[in-house]
């Protein structure tokens, strides 16, 4: 028996955004919309249930130093309260889960490139995913999703002791 199995048996990829989804692999793929925040609770309820050891790769939401611009601002404190909630619903179920900066699983993944444009980087993305996960629809609102999943089955596998090292519950 490998150590990964040990670890997780399914994988969630959650990309926190206004228009995130949340990616699960648990032998296969499948995505679902980023639910409002009572359907939160329900869906996180239904995955404790049905899931023997779950373990969930969070993008982390903050606020940067270049996000001071009024009407950015606004959507990333959106966010971040979003964030806040989903945090304070894994938490409360007691799942596993690991927070990762978008810049650690994407350079992870060997697809970050310096200085590109948001909207090429989202389509390129969305491209990696389809290769990644054919047997879904990948679109430009669950491809994070899909990738923070890819990402978390890597580390699964090759960096275990990392796993082991920033899991919280």
């Amino acid at each position: 028996m490998s150590i990964e199995n040990l670890i997780a048996k399914e994988i969630l990829g959650i990309d926190p955004g206004i228009g995130g989804a949340i990616a699960k692999y648990d032998g296969k793929i499948e995505v679902t919309k980023m639910p409002k925040f009572d359907e939160l609770c329900d869906y996180f309820d239904k995955q404790k249930e049905i899931c023997k050891l779950p373990l969930i790769f969070l993008e982390k939401v903050q606020l940067r130093p270049g996000d001071s611009d009024r009407g950015k601002q606004f959507q990333i404190e959106k966010m971040l309260r979003q964030y806040t909630e989903l945090l304070t619903v894994i938490k409360t179920r007691k799942i596993f889960y690991i927070e990762v900066h978008p810049v650690t699983w994407q350079t992870y993944l060997r697809i970050k490139i310096g200085g590109e444009d948001r909207s090429v980087r989202k389509r390129r993305y969305a491209d990696i995913a389809r290769e990644k996960y054919p047997q879904v629809k990948v679109t430009l609102q669950n491809a994070d999703s899909l990738l923070l999943v890819e990402f978390g089955r890597m580390k699964l596998k090759y960096d275990s002791l990392w796993i082991l090292r920033n899991v919280r519950k």
